[in-house]
């Protein structure tokens, strides 16, 4: 099939990652697939090393850095970003009269907008895949004109987590008949899996995230200062001014701030266990999680987002321990917990560890194309 796949960015967040890998993977299976990006000026560049061969499309970046910087004045009045979005819609036009795609699919709520308005009198399906961003904006009663058109004119939507459909479903409840729940799929080659290093002598907690506050990592940081033990490290992955400011902030030896990694399975082999104590509202499917999971690291994470069933195997097994509580500060002795049961229980802690690779399992790649290219193919 010829699909285009549309990303607003391409920034270290979960759609941006899962948009380059549901790409990539579509391509490796035979699929004719285009990305597009519609804000060449958000890309992180560092995320391309391993997506080279993608055809991905862009406007020249001075241009749109033009019509941005228009649309936060329009935007002020009209609540939409126009002229970035007209003009995308006027680009990618181009190539469906010369293509003409079986379906276009959006991740973020811009890239749907762009999605449903190139559909307009064809009979291209528009499916999107429901991000934080969506939740966020309904919790907060944000964009909700725009929601309502997207919800009535996408011909099919996706959710990753039930939280995500249980909301969607109240506020929307006709869109039942083209609401589907896929996990987002995540390519392992066991091939490429890195090699954890067995000689060293320390017990490693790690965490690769985003570089904002609702992450958890000063409650993190506290909870493992508590473990007065030399022989543990804790090893945190992610960029940006507020991990500088913590890093300043604290400053023992056994904490180690490594910055970006595009690289994060690579990362992971080092941990013992992965940490997400993440308290951010709009929180669903986070990647993190199920990176953990494929390098087999038992993980300790708050009760957010789709999480508690990400890590679940079965009724009384799960690959983790779930801190229910979600308050930044209230956090930090469950998390102190959590940690010193995985370091002091060595038969909890290898029991958990075996409970990764079942866990995985509803993340496999295959599955995740299986179910899309059947939403892609409808009549």
């Amino acid at each position: 099939m010829r699909l285009f796949i549309i990303s607003e960015t391409l920034t270290t967040g979960g759609a941006e990652w899962f948009a380059l890998r549901l790409t990539k993977a579509l391509c490796q299976e035979g699929h004719d697939v285009t990305l597009f990006v519609l804000r060449p000026d958000i890309i992180n560049k560092r995320l391309l090393q391993e997506f080279k061969t993608l055809r991905i499309k862009t406007l020249p970046t001075p241009y749109i850095k033009i019509l941005a910087n228009a649309d936060r004045v329009i935007k002020k009045i009209t609540g939409s970003n126009i002229l970035v979005e007209n003009a995308n819609v006027k680009f990618i036009r181009r190539y469906i009269k010369k293509e003409a795609p079986k379906a276009i699919h959006g991740h973020l709520i811009e890239s749907d907008l762009v999605a449903v308005k190139l559909a307009q009198n064809t009979t291209i399906r528009t499916v999107a895949t429901v991000h934080g961003d969506y939740i966020g904006a309904l919790k907060d009663k944000a964009r909700l004109k725009e929601i309502n058109h997207l919800m009535k004119q996408l011909k099919e939507v996706v959710v990753i987590s039930e939280e995500q459909k249980k909301i969607l479903l109240k506020s929307y409840p006709a869109i039942h008949t083209k609401l589907t729940k896929i996990y987002n799929g995540y390519p392992l080659d066991k091939r490429d899996i890195p090699v954890e290093n067995e000689a060293k002598d320390f017990f490693c907690f790690g965490m690769i995230a985003r570089a904002i506050p609702e992450k958890g990592w000063e409650s993190l940081i506290k909870a493992f200062l508590k473990l007065d033990n030399d022989k543990l490290r804790l090893a945190l992955y992610g960029e940006g001014a507020y991990l500088e400011e913590l890093k300043n902030r604290y400053t023992d030896k056994r904490i180690v701030f490594y910055g970006f990694t595009n690289e994060p399975l690579k990362s992971i082999a080092s941990f013992d266990v992965g940490l997400l104590p993440s308290y951010y509202p709009a929180e669903s499917l986070p990647t993190t999680i199920i990176e953990y999971l494929a390098m087999e690291k038992p993980v300790i994470a708050t009760d957010v987002g789709e999480v508690r069933n990400m890590i679940a195997v079965k009724e009384n097994l799960s690959a983790g321990i779930i801190i229910e509580e979600t308050n930044k500060d209230k956090m930090v002795k469950p998390l102190y917990e959590a940690m010193k049961k995985m370091v002091e229980d060595k038969n909890f802690y290898e029991a958990k560890k075996q409970a990764c690779k079942t866990a995985f399992e509803k993340f496999e790649m295959d599955k995740c194309i299986a179910a899309y290219t059947g939403l892609y193919a409808k009549n």
